[in-house]
C-alpha cells in the first residue's frame, strides 16, 4: 500500500512538472500577431508603418512556387507548362536577391531591367497564344488606375480633335 501511495505521489509530482513546462505565447508574440491582423475600417497612422517589423523575406524557391502556382491557375497551365515557369521564376529571384548586395544602384537598376526582360521572352517561350494575352492583361491590370485613366482622357480629348 505504502509503495502504491508513495508511486501515486511521484505521478503527481512529474504531470505537475510537465504542466509547467508548456509553452504558452508571449505578450510579444500576442503583439505581433495583432499587428498583422487589420479590420477593414482601420486606418494606418503614419507612424505605424515604421513601428512595424519587416517579416523575413522567403527564399528565392518558395517565392518562385508562390507565383508560379499564381500564374498556373490564372493561364491554365500544363504540368509541362508549370515546370519551365517555376524553373525561369527561380533563376529569376535568386538573381534579383543576388542584386540587393549590389552597392552600385544604378548597375543594378540596369541588371533588374535585363532580368526582367529576360523573364518575359521565356515565359513568351513558354505560353501559348491564348495565355499571352491572359498574362498581358493580368500585368496591366495591376497598373496605376490613374494612369488608365489619364490615357483614356486623352484618347478621348484626341478623339474629339479628330471629329473638330
Amino acid at each position: 500500500m505504502k509503495k502504491l501511495l508513495l508511486i501515486m505521489a511521484l505521478l503527481s509530482f512529474t504531470q505537475v512538472a510537465l504542466i509547467a513546462q508548456t509553452v504558452e505565447p508571449s505578450a510579444e508574440t500576442q503583439k505581433t500577431e495583432k499587428v498583422g491582423k487589420k479590420k477593414k475600417g482601420d486606418k494606418e497612422k503614419k507612424g505605424d508603418k515604421e513601428k512595424k517589423e519587416k517579416e523575413p523575406k522567403k527564399p528565392a524557391a518558395e517565392r518562385a512556387i508562390e507565383y508560379s502556382t499564381k500564374l498556373k491557375a490564372a493561364l491554365n497551365l500544363t504540368d509541362e507548362q508549370f515546370t519551365q515557369v517555376l524553373k525561369v521564376n527561380t533563376e529569376v529571384l535568386m538573381k534579383r536577391d543576388a542584386l540587393k548586395d549590389n552597392p552600385d544602384k544604378e548597375a543594378a537598376k540596369a541588371q533588374r531591367k535585363e532580368i526582367k526582360e529576360y523573364r518575359q521572352t521565356e515565359f513568351m517561350k513558354i505560353f501559348t497564344d491564348d495565355q499571352e494575352t491572359a498574362f498581358k492583361n493580368m500585368k496591366t491590370k495591376g497598373k496605376n488606375p490613374k494612369k488608365k485613366k489619364e490615357e483614356i482622357l486623352k484618347a478621348d480629348d484626341d478623339d474629339d480633335d479628330d471629329n473638330n
